[in-house]
């Protein structure tokens, strides 16, 4: 008996040894090639995946014996014509069922690397509750009027009735309210809800809930690339509240001209930071946001700052963009220059804004920064002379390493 259940353990324990290394293999290889893959219209380019994947490529717009056999083990030359789309039916060494990838044949876009430094200022859709906490009553006894009601994240709409925009106006109604419940409608994870709250005098006299709130968020970033019709993108990621972490929802915001006074560098576990002059003054606007989102802010720019623009590059798509040298554009000398770096991985199927790790090898960059530090992120990353994607983070660990996102996920940018 003990033999034999020794022996069913053993076959158990090898079975599953023998399935965790298959999935192992297929969740490795699952990875190595993307969803999606844009290619440039009329064009011949050269796809490498060296995967052990093959299948057939159909057309989304035409009938099912229209299909072209596809082998992704070896480089192929893949000639297109204008822009349609297909669709990939891939196998696992011919065998097991891999993945359905969207082949997407795309006009050729040509964008303005930026690289410029630039002031961000947006205001909130409502007032962004940072958090609530307690105070002392007029009677000694500490309470928190609006715990159980607010959340940390919450954006305060309306208050009895009348839209709220600035923190000011927020203070002046709960001021100005005697004491007497509060009526609140307020967004929260995108849904709207309302509900009743009640000030209470502290020892000064004045009526509080108990909250922090923001109404705005302003700070240094760098343009990323402008497209032809002065359309910008910038940060390759979004702006997220600095107590929360959760992106804030915009209600506008401007860019606005800005210079750079002072680099503190970054070090191991310190990111180093941009100071920059700004001045909030409608003189120095030069554009507008339209929106914020996890993998950059968007926009438009004015007509005098595109009248002195650099020449469009071509974009390179992830399927284009390999492991190794490369450069970055930005102004943090007082002049837009490019700087070597090195780009070390790839994941290919990112959807996010760390897609590329990179590491800065410029001597001249590490000696003035330390490597990525807060207010580079957007800087537009070029390889093989065309404009791959945009400098994102640093890693805190080591602040010549980052990451950088895809520049087709900031030009996707709708989600």
């Amino acid at each position: 008996m003990g033999r034999r259940f020794f022996k069913g353990v053993t076959f158990f324990i090898t079975l599953f040894g023998i399935l965790w290394c298959i999935m192992s293999v297929y969740r490795y290889y699952l990875s190595m090639i993307p969803d999606a893959i844009n290619l440039k219209a009329c064009s011949e380019q050269e796809i490498d995946f060296c995967v052990p994947v093959s299948g057939v490529i159909v057309p989304e717009t035409a009938e099912a014996d229209a299909n072209i056999p596809i082998d992704f083990s070896r480089e192929f030359t893949m000639v297109t014509g204008e822009e349609e789309n297909y669709v990939a039916f891939l196998k696992l060494f011919g065998i097991i069922p891999y993945k359905e990838v969207t082949i997407r044949v795309v006009e050729e876009q040509m964008l303005i690397p930026m690289g410029t430094t630039v002031g961000i200022y947006v205001e909130t859709d409502g007032i962004l509750v940072i958090d609530t906490g307690s105070f002392v009553n007029n009677m000694g006894i500490e309470c928190a009027p609006a715990d159980g009601f607010l959340q940390k994240g919450d954006y305060i709409l309306t208050v009895n009735g009348q839209k709220v925009t600035r923190k000011r106006e927020l203070i002046d109604l709960i001021e100005g309210s005697d004491g007497k419940p509060l009526s609140v409608m307020l967004r929260r994870n995108g849904e709207i809800i309302s509900l009743s709250m009640t000030p209470v005098q502290n020892q000064s006299g004045d009526y509080k809930l108990g909250i922090w709130v923001r109404d705005s968020a302003q700070g240094v970033g760098t343009l990323t690339y402008l497209d032809l019709d002065g359309n910008f993108g910038a940060l390759g990621h979004g702006i997220a509240d600095a107590d929360t972490g959760v992106l804030m929802d915009m209600n506008k915001g401007e860019l606005y001209r800005s210079q750079v006074i002072a680099i503190e560098k970054g070090q191991s576990g310190h990111p180093g930071e941009i100071t920059g002059m700004i001045h909030y003054v409608h003189d120095n606007i030069i554009g507008t946001i339209d929106s914020n989102t996890s993998n950059g802010v968007f926009g438009s720019l004015s007509q005098q700052i595109l009248d002195s623009m650099p020449q469009p590059i071509e974009v390179g798509y992830r399927s284009e963009v390999h492991p190794g040298p490369a450069q970055i554009l930005c102004d943090i000398a007082g002049e837009l220059k490019y700087y070597d770096i090195q780009i070390d991985s790839i994941n290919i199927n990112s959807n996010d804004n760390k897609g590329l790790t990179i590491t800065i090898t410029d001597p001249e960059l590490l000696d003035m920064t330390g490597g990525i530090v807060q207010g580079m992120s957007g800087s537009p990353i070029i390889q093989d002379g065309k404009l791959i994607g945009a400098v994102t983070h640093v890693l805190v660990r080591d602040s010549a390493k980052g990451y950088g996102i895809f520049i087709e996920n900031m030009l996707g940018h709708e989600s």
